[in-house]
């Protein structure tokens, strides 16, 4: 498989979240970075943060449904 970067987190939950978001809607994805970074937090700006990587194949439909994800959550935050 052919893993490329889609997004990176500052929280491991953050990630883990949208990862359960794409694998919903059919998308594999995996976190790299998890253990390094959550072993040596201090590390975590050095290393580049929790990478979540989808394969190259799914990348668009992946990179649409981000956009959606996280342009419906500001939305969601401004009407509040």
């Amino acid at each position: 498989m052919d893993w490329v970067t889609l997004t990176i987190y500052n929280t491991e939950v953050e990630a883990q979240l949208f990862k359960a978001f794409l694998e919903e809607k059919g998308i594999e994805s995996y976190i790299f970075n998890s253990n390094s970074v959550g072993m040596y937090p201090i590390f975590n700006s050095s290393i580049g943060g929790y990478k979540l990587q989808v394969e190259r194949a799914d990348y668009l439909k992946a990179k649409y449904l981000s956009d959606q994800f996280y342009n419906r959550e500001s939305e969601e935050q401004e009407i509040s």
